[in-house]
């Protein structure tokens, strides 16, 4: 009977320990947070906007993201400063974000004057196996509004995108047959102004059944007689 006790005891309270992990887990929220800053240094992100030890804390490069759980439900103010002058803040963004959502922030703009675009990830969780969805962004001020092409396809996936404009999720096929996908980005002129090339099949473990977000970043004149511009992804889910 003493050894009986003992096991509905355990498994209580193992079912309570899971119950309170549940529910932790309903009042969290992930947000990814994306440098685009052209002309910025990296950067260290307060996601409390608490004292802390910057020297302790692994800064941000410009084309770099990282993801990072806050709780739901309640404003939070996230302060970005740079490296080089941790005493000064270099930009701020209050977010607010629902249990279990998934976000991403994109910092963009120049170091003088930066802005946030926030966007909540409606990622698609009902994709069948062999295919993988991208949403694309113009993060480059003064590319003007593009155009996005895949390669092989007269229709463009997106037109006269402006700065800090997104797509939704647009699904793709990830089989043999499909092959391997360029994706130009076009200014309004249509000129190919930065291009991106994804082999799915190469890349499965982080494509195959993912969402993921390609970025127009960088600049189109750099004040130095050519630009700056490039296309990363971002992994979303």
């Amino acid at each position: 009977m003493k050894s009986f006790s003992t096991t509905v005891l355990f498994i209580l309270s193992m079912l309570l320990i899971a119950c309170e992990e549940n529910e932790n887990f309903q009042q969290a929220a992930s947000l990814k947070v994306v440098h685009a800053i052209a002309d910025a240094p990296p950067m260290h992100v307060n996601y409390f906007n608490q004292d802390i030890n910057y020297s302790n804390n692994s800064p941000l490069s410009f084309g770099a993201n990282e993801r990072y759980t806050l709780r739901a439900n309640e404003t939070t103010s996230i302060v970005f400063v740079y490296i080089s002058d941790t005493t000064r803040e270099a930009y701020t963004q209050e977010v607010a974000l629902n249990a279990g959502g998934i976000s991403t922030l994109f910092l963009t703009g120049d170091s003088a004057n930066v802005s946030g675009v926030l966007l909540k990830d409606q990622v698609i969780t009902n994709m069948v196996d062999s295919l993988f969805a991208v949403r694309f962004i113009n993060l480059s001020q003064d590319a003007g509004p593009i155009n996005i092409h895949l390669v092989r396809k007269d229709e463009p996936i997106a037109s006269s995108l402006i700065f800090g404009g997104a797509t939704t999720y647009v699904e793709f096929g990830a089989t043999a047959e499909d092959g391997v996908y360029t994706f130009e980005f076009r200014d309004s002129m249509n000129n190919m102004i930065a291009s991106f090339t994804l082999d799915p099949l190469r890349r499965r473990r982080e494509t195959v059944f993912k969402n993921l977000t390609l970025a127009l970043i960088g600049q189109l004149d750099n004040d130095s007689g050519g630009n700056s511009l490039s296309v990363t992804q971002i992994n979303n889910f």
